[in-house]
């Protein structure tokens, strides 16, 4: 299986169209679709996918983990729940602007 047939797979079992997880990546949905049809070159953005989806990016690569993210406070580092805790007491508009700097982060880490 491919990294666009797990996007697919993983994003029809939430019941998400191609335009909710641009939505939530912030990735067009050009993007999304050229992926799903296997144009691997568009892979740079597997973690922030993974991230919406709730997969690991390592599945959604090669499919070598269990697909689901089983996050508990019991697999969270302290670093972690700190930044949920913070994150929590954020007023509405400002957690979409905490989100937006985070994806900005972390599509700035990807090769």
């Amino acid at each position: 299986m491919t990294v666009g047939e797990r996007v697919k797979q993983k994003r029809t079992e939430l019941g998400w169209t191609r335009q909710r997880l641009a939505k939530e990546t912030g990735i067009p949905v050009s993007t999304l679709a050229t992926l799903e049809y296997g144009d691997s070159r568009t892979s740079r953005s597997v973690v922030t996918i993974a991230a919406a989806l709730g997969v690991s990016p390592s599945w959604l690569n090669d499919g070598s983990s269990t697909a689901d993210l089983a996050v508990t406070p019991n697999t969270l580092t302290p670093d972690e729940r700190r930044l949920l805790f913070l994150y929590r007491a954020l007023l509405s508009a400002d957690k979409k602007v905490a989100v937006r700097i985070i994806r900005g982060l972390v599509a700035g880490s990807e090769p």
